[in-house]
């Protein structure tokens, strides 16, 4: 009985042993993918604080313009009110 539990042992150790080395190989392109997100989110929030820093009155007349050009996207603001 004994050895039957040293040879499954054995076995889980090389299993996981095969699942160390998957992680380990994938970790490095892993960490870039989540290196390059972070940098687009960081890029995003500072659109997102430039347009919400600029002439409301002048983005308000921009959406106006455009919804009379036959854009008629739903345009949000941050409490989600239509504006």
């Amino acid at each position: 009985m004994c050895l039957f539990a040293l040879s499954d042992a054995a076995k889980d150790a090389s299993t996981l042993g095969t699942i160390i080395q998957q992680a380990e190989n994938l970790l490095p392109s892993l960490r870039e993918e989540h290196a390059q997100v972070i940098r687009e989110l960081e890029q995003e929030q500072s659109i997102a604080a430039e347009i919400e820093n600029c002439d409301q009155g002048y983005l308000s007349e921009l959406k106006v313009t455009l919804a009379e050009q036959g854009y008629y996207h739903t345009f949000t603001t941050k409490s989600g009110n239509d504006s």
